[in-house]
């Protein structure tokens, strides 16, 4: 397991997607965006989907949590 510790969010697209800057590679998708500062006060904000470039610098594209945590717990499913 690896971590990106010195990476921040960077933006929300239109489209909900979360961008960040965290270091990322082919294979990562599905790995867990965490935010938190202390050990004991982690969550999981975005789930990994996509890397790519805007404006000319490296991104990584992650579908925010509150999309599918929404879903699961509807009464519907």
């Amino acid at each position: 397991m690896t971590a990106d510790t010195d990476c921040r969010v960077r933006g929300v697209m239109p489209n909900g997607l979360i961008l960040h800057d965290c270091a990322g590679m082919h294979g990562t998708s599905g790995a867990p965006l965490l935010k938190g500062v202390a050990e004991t006060n982690v969550q999981i904000i975005g789930l990994q989907v996509a890397t790519g470039e805007l404006m000319g610098f490296p991104v990584g594209f992650a579908v925010p949590v509150s999309s599918f945590a929404q879903q699961a717990s509807s009464p519907n499913q």
